[in-house]
């Protein structure tokens, strides 16, 4: 890939896994590779409530949508991407993501449900999710006739 494209590159890729981390969460569905696709359902008494509150009664990660307007996923310098939440994100939104993601043995103790939407350690994104972000680095991939 040419270096006048790789700031590009990055850039669309960060912008493609935000989207599509948040895609997924809109369908209760986990884009971390290893995690159960579908998150389990809620319980019948949060199910009430979250639907009062939100008009879903879906598990998508979103009560208040605080949480989840946090959530950035940004180029950095160098060759990677970084995603989870915001540095300035709310006290109250890295709980709820530390307790989602159950990240530390404190949130291993809270009744949350695991409910995983950022890869921890060794682990990474979907197949999926992966193959779609070849397919836009060799979008960027002059073919070898072009370098002639």
């Amino acid at each position: 890939m040419p270096k006048s494209n790789r700031k590009e590159v990055k850039i669309e890729i960060a912008e493609f896994v935000e989207d599509t981390i948040l895609e997924y969460l809109s369908r209760g569905e986990s884009p971390v590779a290893g995690e159960r696709k579908v998150f389990k359902s809620l319980s019948k008494e949060y199910k009430k409530i979250k639907s009062k509150v939100s008009g879903s009664s879906k598990p998508n990660m979103e009560l208040f949508g605080d949480m989840l307007d946090d959530f950035e996923s940004k180029a950095d310098t160098g060759s990677s991407i970084t995603f989870g939440l915001l540095k300035d994100a709310s006290e109250k939104s890295k709980l709820k993501a530390e307790n989602h993601n159950k990240w530390t043995s404190r949130a291993l103790k809270t009744k949350v449900p695991k409910r995983r939407f950022i890869p921890k350690g060794e682990q990474g994104l979907r197949k999926e999710i992966m193959r779609d972000i070849e397919d836009i680095i060799e979008s960027y991939v002059p073919e070898e006739n072009d370098a002639d």
